[in-house]
């Protein structure tokens, strides 16, 4: 019976914490998402794919070469898929190394199910 309650109490008390870190995530809006990802938490501070560090050769659409930041929810998803709440900014850049454009992917629950629910 002790050992129900100490489990019980745990799952409430991860329940509760994920409530709270899934709580200050935007929901599917570009304004907040880029409020998000540049000025509370900054992507360019995020880590990159274990196998794709800085910059890479890319292809269409993207461009020549991209960067790929991912945030802690991502990065921490054992497996595909990835969690929800995960976020990656993909940097598209011309042969020059000129910036050209910024794509980000947003995992959010319920938002599109048929395609993996990305935003």
């Amino acid at each position: 019976m002790k050992r129900k309650i100490i489990n019980i109490a745990i799952i409430v008390s991860c329940l509760a914490v994920a409530s709270i870190v899934l709580a200050e995530m935007p929901g599917p809006d570009p304004d907040a998402l880029w409020q998000y990802i540049t000025k509370n938490f900054p992507y360019t501070e995020w880590s990159f794919w274990p196998d794709h560090q800085e910059m890479q050769p890319g292809r269409a659409p993207h461009g020549p070469l991209h960067k790929v930041y991912v945030n802690n929810r991502a990065l921490n998803s054992a497996k595909p898929p990835v969690q929800y709440g995960a976020i990656q900014v993909k940097e598209n850049y011309s042969k020059s190394k000129e910036l050209k454009a910024i794509t980000v992917m947003y995992k959010v629950l319920g938002y599109n199910p048929k395609d993996g629910d990305w935003f």
